[in-house]
């Protein structure tokens, strides 16, 4: 072997660019950096599901702790509109394409992103 090393510099403690070259486990900062936009993106995804369904926050935190669901139970959870097979999936993008997304899902309203 060439005994080979990496060896970088590195100008803060939370750019870990190079740790996977460097370090066998997770870092300190790099944890607290993970976890922070993981936090942040479930707060989002959380946040959009909740608005758009209307369900509060914290019911949708509750559904999504909870093991794996049957269709019927998301039907029931408000997290979908309807339980379809293909032909009626088909069916029902044909009439949204003619008659836009009210006719398919009546409390339709557009996805706002921050």
């Amino acid at each position: 072997r060439l005994k080979i090393l990496p060896q970088f510099g590195g100008r803060e403690e939370y750019k870990s660019a190079m740790n996977s070259y460097t370090e066998k486990r997770f870092t300190r900062a790099q944890r607290e950096n993970l976890n922070s936009l993981l936090q942040s993106w479930y707060g989002q995804l959380t946040s959009q599901i909740s608005s758009s369904r209307n369900i509060s926050q914290d019911q949708i935190k509750q559904i999504i702790d909870k093991p794996p669901m049957f269709a019927s139970e998301a039907l029931d959870a408000g997290l979908v509109d309807a339980l379809l097979y293909r032909d009626g999936v088909y069916n029902a993008v044909r009439k949204l394409a003619k008659e836009g997304p009210a006719c398919v899902v009546p409390h339709w309203q557009p996805m706002k992103f921050e």
